[in-house]
């Protein structure tokens, strides 16, 4: 089983167990791609960032990016991934940012996850989530990249990725829209 394919049946099956108390927090029904058609949850995902569609109350529909955080150490962190070892490092080369980067400022794509949902669990069991301006965060840490990167660019020591990591509360500090929620 390739790894995709682990990571689509971890996501599918904590999105089934949490899907009232996700569609509860963000005020409207969220459909999860990797339910409807895996073909095309494979081409949302890899290409748009989409891992699921929100129609809110107000029937306006977006679409979001999902990451659940199942260590405790990633707990309440947003990660944007930077680049992958097995490619050469350049400053905007990497797999998400430069994917959104590009969609959001040159406009490269019509379809984008203009949301993200960042998800704190233990096991199958939703801790916490913050629900936030993807489109936001990506322009502000594009635009403000030489005075965050000391900060914020890790390397995955295990697999050499680099992300972008930002606690929760980053958020405010950049004035970007978001909610969190607490589940206990």
């Amino acid at each position: 089983m390739s790894e995709f394919q682990k990571d689509f049946d971890k996501a599918t099956n904590f999105f089934l167990i949490n899907k009232d108390i996700i569609q509860s927090s963000l005020n409207g029904k969220i459909y999860s791609i990797e339910l409807d058609n895996s073909e095309l949850a494979k081409i949302l995902d890899t290409n748009t960032g989409i891992d699921y569609v929100l129609v809110n109350n107000e029937k306006k529909v977006y679409g979001i990016s999902a990451r659940v955080n199942q260590s405790k150490y990633t707990h309440n962190t947003i990660t944007i991934r930077v680049s992958r070892k097995k490619y050469n490092f350049d400053k905007f080369y990497g797999v998400e940012f430069q994917k959104g980067v590009s969609a959001y400022k040159d406009l490269t794509s019509s379809i984008i996850a203009s949301k993200g949902l960042q998800m704190d669990a233990n096991d199958n069991e939703l801790l916490k989530l913050i629900y936030y301006d993807r489109k936001a965060l990506f322009l502000y840490a594009y635009d403000n990249y030489n005075d965050i990167k000391e900060k914020h660019l890790k390397t995955v020591k295990a697999d050499g990725n680099m992300y972008l990591k930002f606690n929760y509360k980053d958020l405010s500090l950049f004035g970007i829209e978001h909610i969190i929620k607490e589940f206990n």
